[in-house]
């Protein structure tokens, strides 16, 4: 289930309980569940974290998280269910706005080769993840990353930060720089202060120069680091794209459709651009795109 009072991750045989809304008013009360065997914990309102020690792997059964500590913010009981550690992590990423969503939808709930069935999260702790990008700080979110229990992660941000990567199998998810540069101008990428901006490198004083330079460099990481590399427009037009996917991550295929993310939202056409614009474009991320869309110039 997707979690809305806590995260759960487990680190050096403990339980973090993260917590993911900071409007919290009252302490909230959380019940574990370890071999039949419930004990209550609190978790305190000025805390972001909590650490429950001493759970082993016999806690596989629930974390349940009360509505009396949480009052007006979740309207019922949320239990969490401990899977088994993960045998095989995956992470995808990219540039933003090139589908990192919509590949999490649609990998979520497949089986792997052991009939299990696979979770797949998106933006999966951004709120301690973003703070730590903007400060440098890889090896904290390495660490956040190592402690997360699902099985595959799919955010963009880690295509910023490369060595924060902790994964047994990373994919790289591209897309066409021009709808991408043209998606993050309908966005508001450069255009605030925001921590979602905070983290994109500045490289000029002009705001489609630093959205072009941004698709240029995440899309260089990852071209570097990713075991495998997907082209958004091949997975949403093949369905036999979408199987090698499957297949690559080593999940079963089920003839699943790509959900189609963000409907409703401007449109990502670049035809518009200016001469000047076209220019920019063609120098900064004329060579990746050569490398990924050798018949873009066409």
């Amino acid at each position: 289930m997707k979690a809305t009072a806590v995260e759960l991750a487990v680190s050096d045989n403990c339980l973090l309980a993260y917590k993911l809304c900071r409007e919290w008013k009252r302490d909230l009360v959380l019940t574990v569940n370890e071999a039949g065997k419930e004990r209550k914990l609190r978790f305190p309102k000025h805390l972001d974290r909590l650490s429950i020690d001493a759970v082993t792997e016999s806690c596989s059964d629930v974390v349940k998280v009360g509505r009396s500590g949480i009052r007006g913010l979740i309207d019922k009981d949320e239990n969490y269910v401990l899977d088994q550690q993960v045998s095989r992590r995956v992470l995808i990423s990219g540039s933003g706005r090139c589908g990192t969503q919509a590949i999490s939808q649609f990998l979520d709930g497949m089986l792997d080769q052991n009939n299990k069935v696979v979770n797949a999260r998106h933006e999966t702790l951004h709120e301690f993840i973003l703070p730590l990008l903007v400060a440098g700080d890889a090896e904290g979110i390495s660490k956040i990353a190592r402690d997360m229990m699902h099985d595959i992660e799919s955010a963009p941000y880690y295509a910023l930060c490369p060595d924060a990567i902790h994964a047994d199998y990373v994919v790289h998810l591209v897309r066409d720089g021009r709808r991408v540069v043209q998606s993050g101008m309908n966005r508001g990428w450069y255009d605030d202060n925001s921590l979602w901006n905070q983290i994109k490198p500045v490289f000029s004083k002009d705001r489609f120069e630093n959205c072009c330079h941004l698709w240029r460099l995440t899309t260089d990481n990852m071209t570097q680091c990713a075991d495998a590399t997907f082209r958004l427009e091949d997975l949403v037009a093949s369905a036999q794209e979408r199987a090698r996917l499957v297949s690559t991550v080593g999940l079963q295929w089920s003839g699943k459709e790509l959900p189609l993310a963000n409907q409703g939202k401007l449109s990502s056409d670049y035809t518009q651009w200016t001469v000047r614009q076209q220019a920019q474009f063609d120098e900064i991320c004329g060579p990746m795109m050569d490398r990924h869309y050798p018949d873009w110039r066409n």
